[in-house]
């Protein structure tokens, strides 16, 4: 423990002390001992090895400081908010201690807020598609049953309708003058609507096969304004934004889905009115819009257009398979067909609009 002294002691008293501790010491000192532990102990390595542990933190280079920043959001120096919710006073500082290891990017509160958003959005989109899916597929499968329902139905009937068909007409020959003829006339009338809602079933069911071909889109579209027949006080209008396009699809098909398109819009003017037809390309698509402005249809039936068997129309004007029979062949094209539409004319102009999208090459789907 060696002498005790006090501070306050003189210099010579306190060397003094020292002295006579150490002599005291050394009377008392087992020499015997004090050479068997010198050579106990002499083989002791007392030596001491010093290694390199660089300590120094590299500093970041500008070229990596603006990358961490650009990380951050900051794409300009005007994006330097230097609100301090890091923690440090600048945005510099926050992405050189970043740099360091000594900090994380969620640490930037603006930079975390927006990210939230951005996750937010990409989320509910994601429900939205899913949603979109759902409602498709559950319409799809509402089709197919239809379509296997409808299939059986029109087999079943089309004979018996074919038979009354013709004896009425051989009736009618025979009546020409009786005054059955009336009767008659509306039996074969109400029959051949019943054979023309039978055919319609029938295509209904068929379009479960498409057979691709190469067509040119403009010419197919030609085709279907020259399939149908347009009143006099109905002007069509033709925006198309390509010449020669070759699409795969079929042919039948995509003529029959969008003149049900068309004819729906010339139904639903009975007082004339304005048809416009865009046709346009981007991409791997084609787009067709058909807008119309008549009437609208109603929000209360807007979810029922494509179910089978619907119509808004007057008894005996419609089967309630035109649109049905038109989604299903947009979507065994691989495509998508979506409707906007307007029966308020307190809101603005009134009139339906139908969006169609298909792929160009459907052999590569």
């Amino acid at each position: 423990m060696g002498t005790g002294m006090t501070n306050q002691g003189q210099c010579y008293t306190k060397r003094a002390s020292i002295r006579n501790y150490v002599f005291n010491k050394l009377k008392l000192l087992d020499e015997k001992k004090w050479e068997q532990n010198i050579k106990k102990y002499k083989n002791l390595d007392y030596s001491q090895k010093f290694y390199e542990n660089d300590q120094n933190v590299l500093i970041a280079t500008d070229e990596e400081i603006e990358k961490i920043l650009k990380q951050l959001g900051k794409q300009q120096k005007g994006d330097h908010l230097n609100c301090g919710a890091c923690g440090y006073d600048t945005c510099v500082e926050h992405a050189l201690a970043i740099s360091k290891g000594l900090a994380e990017t969620e640490m930037c509160l603006p930079f975390t807020i927006e990210k939230l958003h951005r996750y937010v959005k990409e989320l509910a989109v994601s429900n939205q598609n899913l949603a979109s899916m759902k409602q498709a597929l559950h319409q799809s499968e509402k089709l197919a049953h239809m379509g296997q329902l409808s299939a059986g139905i029109a087999h079943e009937l089309n004979n018996p309708l074919g038979v009354i068909i013709m004896y009425s007409n051989i009736l009618l020959e025979e009546c020409k003058d009786s005054q059955m003829k009336e009767d008659l006339d509306l039996i074969v009338e109400q029959t051949a609507r019943c054979k023309k809602i039978v055919g319609g079933l029938l295509n209904f069911a068929r379009n479960n096969q498409v057979r691709y071909e190469s067509i040119k889109m403009k010419k197919l579209l030609e085709d279907c304004l020259h399939s149908i027949v347009i009143p006099s006080n109905v002007t069509i209008t033709k925006q198309f934004c390509f010449d020669d396009l070759d699409v795969m699809l079929d042919k039948e098909q995509m003529i029959q889905a969008i003149s049900n398109l068309i004819k729906n819009s010339i139904d639903a003017m009975p007082n004339g009115g304005d048809i416009k037809i865009i046709a346009s390309t981007e991409s791997e698509n084609v787009f067709i819009s058909i807008a119309d402005n008549g009437v609208g249809i109603s929000k209360e039936n807007i979810d029922k257009i494509f179910t089978p068997f619907f119509t808004t129309k007057q008894a005996g004007k419609g089967t309630g398979l035109g649109l049905p029979t038109t989604y299903g062949i947009i979507k065994m094209h691989r495509g998508d067909i979506t409707m906007e539409t307007n029966d308020d004319p307190s809101i603005g102009q009134t009139g339906t609009t139908f969006n169609i999208k298909i792929p160009k090459n459907n052999l590569m789907q």
